[in-house]
């Protein structure tokens, strides 16, 4: 996921905007509805649904379905990501190109989605900050601010939001507003700072001092830290959105303790969400790590691995007993056998902590139904292993190779067949070589985007396939142009050194040029 994230950075620069859904899986009324109809006969649901409203006591199990549950969440963010985002096209966020989000669940074992959104012709995003600064600049800043007010809101009138809850639920919207775009235009204002009053105010839990109170405790903290909340709630208020002296996004807020949020997808989600504006490379880069780091993160508190390792200590004392009443102490040394008892007890208890999680009804029942965790609007991913790429540069590289020989131990790579299910299959990195006078002037990471490999099978060439020219093991294969709706976002997987300077035993002179690095040319023949 963090890959494909950051390939979309390259592909199209810095993502612009941050969100969270949670979507009502309890007392939504459409998972009731189609909790009711999975779990009864037609007669039985007919009943329930007449007074869905009046009867939800009786109807409470249905909604403790995790298989409803898991269609409810797909069918909830797919529909977002459709109706809402809206990619290409002009939606609620702006034009959207590209959207990339990652499924979690939380502690009561339910879904939502974190996920990023890159605005259309935003790769001079980070220069944001500084070109709003500019004295000769005001009509664009007043633009931005104008766009920032249209999507992004910290407002709230508690008194307004309280009148109307008194006489319905957030679940329970105005079947007449909500189906006439008249009456839902005049009352849009009002219903969505209903929603906000509801689901979008702050109330301090364990979450937001679950990381803070050790900071708290240490020597030296700040003693005049304003809250305990790691959100830093309560927050000031703001009178008109714009940017600080230090470059700080302020939204225009009134209320204290309301959670950023989106009129639109208030009035329409009718739950709590989050979304907030990414104008610095350290939030995107922090926004990626978090929204990736759930897929591998450790549910697992202290007292629970201290468990684990209480386990782990008392199967190898069982298992070494008999090894020690049958050795002979004189002919073993006591010391390495301690440390391989030592080295046997942490490894275990690692992989016992890594490797196992709890996993909700909900979460297993959305994997057995197929559904992915993870929503993009990206058709195809192109692979390339930077080890591959570097020994393809040794091979065509003479000057590397001959400095290589002189100077380590490296001998001259051999020749790799790949091979599939399907038989013997080429890389990018071997068909790039060969592409073409048609291709010549394209660059590596174009070409991935731009071509698909495909096996000829008697296929000559036309407007859209090209044939290689290179070796035997090239004959089978064409080169196929996809449309650029299709185009494959270029992913480099595997990693080697950030430290170019240093000469490792195998890769002979990581560093090159800029001006070499950026060559179209750099894999050419010859």
């Amino acid at each position: 996921m963090r890959r494909k994230i950051q390939a979309l950075n390259v592909w199209t620069g810095t993502p612009a905007i941050w969100f969270t859904i949670n979507p009502n899986d309890i007392n939504n009324p459409i998972k009731m509805r189609l909790s009711i109809h999975r779990l009864h006969d037609y007669d039985t649901a007919k009943e329930l649904l007449a007074d869905l409203r009046g009867r939800y006591d009786r109807i409470a199990l249905s909604t403790m379905d995790p298989v409803s549950s898991a269609i409810f969440f797909h069918r909830e963010v797919s529909l977002f990501f459709e109706k809402y985002v809206r990619t290409g096209q002009e939606s609620v966020f702006g034009k959207i190109s590209h959207y990339y989000a990652t499924v979690e669940t939380n502690d009561r074992g339910s879904l939502h989605l974190h996920g990023l959104l890159w605005l259309a012709g935003n790769m001079q995003l980070p220069s944001l900050i500084n070109d709003m600064a500019d004295p000769a600049e005001g009509e664009y800043r007043a633009r931005v601010v104008q766009y920032l007010d249209s999507v992004f809101h910290e407002r709230l009138d508690e008194n307004a939001g309280n009148a109307v809850r008194q006489e319905r639920k957030p679940i329970h919207p105005d079947e007449g507003m909500m189906n006439s775009t008249e009456t839902l235009t005049a009352a849009f204002e009002n219903e969505s700072n209903y929603i906000a009053y509801c689901c979008q105010v702050h109330s301090h839990t364990y979450t937001c001092i679950k990381y803070s109170l050790k900071g708290l405790a240490e020597p030296g903290a700040d003693k005049n830290r304003r809250t305990a909340c790691r959100f830093k709630a309560p927050w000031k208020i703001v009178e008109e959105t714009g940017f600080t002296r230090e470059g700080l996004l302020n939204i225009r807020r009134n209320h204290s303790l309301v959670n950023r949020y989106n009129k639109a997808m208030a009035v329409g989600l009718r739950h709590n969400h989050d979304i907030s504006m990414i104008l610095t490379k350290a939030k995107g880069l922090a926004m990626v790590f978090y929204i990736t780091n759930y897929a591998t993160k450790l549910d697992t508190p202290m007292w629970k691995r201290i468990v684990f390792a209480a386990e782990v200590f008392r199967q190898l004392s069982e298992s070494a007993v008999p090894r020690r009443q049958l050795s002979d102490p004189a002919e073993h040394d006591a010391r390495p056998a301690v440390l391989n008892e030592s080295r046997q007890f942490l490894m275990r208890a690692a992989n016992r902590i890594f490797s196992e999680r709890q996993l909700s009804a909900v979460e297993v029942c959305y994997h057995l139904l197929g559904y992915h965790t993870d929503f993009t609007n990206v058709p195809h991913w192109s692979f390339l292993n930077l080890t591959a790429l570097y020994w393809a540069i040794y091979r065509r590289w003479t000057h590397l190779r001959r400095q290589a020989g002189q100077q380590t131990d490296t001998e001259e790579p051999l020749d790799t067949i790949h091979l599939r299910e399907g038989g013997r299959t080429l890389l990018y990195l071997d068909a790039y070589a060969y592409r073409g006078r048609v291709l010549r002037d394209l660059c590596l990471y174009d070409y991935m985007s731009m071509i698909n490999l495909e096996r000829r099978r008697g296929r000559d060439e036309d407007e859209t396939h090209i044939s290689l020219e290179g070796p035997p093991e090239c004959y089978g294969w064409i080169q196929k142009l996809r449309q650029p709706p299709e185009y494959a976002v270029p992913i480099f997987q595997g990693f080697i050194s950030d430290d170019h300077m240093d000469e490792h035993p195998v890769y002979f002179k990581r560093y090159a040029p800029k001006s070499t690095l950026l060559t179209p040319g750099l894999l050419q023949a010859g």
